[in-house]
């Protein structure tokens, strides 16, 4: 699925959705990624990709220095397009 050559050369316009699932119990974020192309429908996303990352900092995200901490760290993990991944350690 992915970001094609094809969408990222389009002029139109494109929005993205980010989706932070915490575990509070093992300490792990787990990230959504989807976006969609204009025009189209309200339920359809074209793309999903997933990324799990160890919490960088205690949990919940109650602060804004922690939400930009965890988008910062998801900016440097790698991102999968299958189906929702397995936390790493297990």
């Amino acid at each position: 699925m992915g970001m094609s050559d094809e969408t990222r050369g389009s002029t139109a316009l494109r929005q993205f959705r980010v989706t932070i699932t915490e575990d509070l119990v093992d300490g792990f974020q787990h990230a959504h990624l989807s976006w969609r192309t204009f025009p189209c429908e309200a339920s359809r996303w074209e793309g999903h990709m997933w990324a799990v990352i160890n919490g960088p900092g205690p949990l919940p995200i109650t602060s804004q220095e922690a939400l930009r901490a965890v988008l910062g760290a998801l900016a440097g993990e790698p991102w999968q397009e299958r189906a929702y991944p397995p936390p790493r350690g297990r």
